[in-house]
């Protein structure tokens, strides 16, 4: 009966867990049966956990720590969050909308190249715990707008990131490198 939020990355500043958390505890006054899902380490996990106690949502998280099987916690989020206030091309949101998960992610650095918003997740402003919390709470809210951000984010990963576009694109290096044609 719960739904299970998520994220992944290193507990670090940058990553801005505190704002997640604080989001959290927002989402669970109004949707009790909430969970939280955070899988990584680093070295604010102390302060974090401390946090989360004194929202009183210590006994709603699970803290995962370092993980090598991602995609079998992706298996058991249902909506991925991720809070940073910099950030690359993730591969952690690449995954998640892979496997079919919808997400919220903030309009930073190359996170912002992966998400079209409103059709394949929901692109927010950094640094609110307020936005992350209503936008927690929107899909929470709203299933058959949650089914399709899901749906269109896998689709776009799988055409856009797949392993023919992969081969694809390592051909053309060769050819521009060394005249070298991959055929197959």
């Amino acid at each position: 009966e719960s739904v299970v939020i998520g994220s992944s990355g290193r507990l670090e500043k940058v990553k801005r867990y505190d704002l997640m958390l604080r989001a959290f505890s927002l989402v669970q006054k109004r949707h009790p049966k909430t969970r939280l899902m955070i899988a990584g380490e680093g070295s604010l996990r102390h302060e974090l956990e401390s946090l989360a106690r004194e929202l009183g949502i210590e006994n709603s998280i699970v803290w995962t720590g370092f993980r090598k099987d991602v995609p079998r916690l992706l298996a058991a989020m249902d909506i991925y969050v991720q809070s940073s206030v910099n950030e690359g091309l993730s591969l952690s949101i690449l995954e998640a909308m892979a496997a079919g998960k919808p997400v919220i992610i903030t309009d930073v650095g190359g996170a912002r190249e992966l998400v079209e918003h409103r059709k394949t997740g929901l692109l927010i402003p950094p640094g609110s715990a307020k936005i992350i919390a209503e936008s927690i709470t929107q899909l929470l809210e709203n299933p058959a707008e949650t089914a399709s951000f899901a749906r269109e984010g896998r689709e776009y990963v799988l055409r856009e990131f797949g392993l023919k576009k992969m081969v694809d694109a390592y051909g053309k290096i060769y050819e521009d490198l060394g005249g070298i044609t991959l055929q197959g």
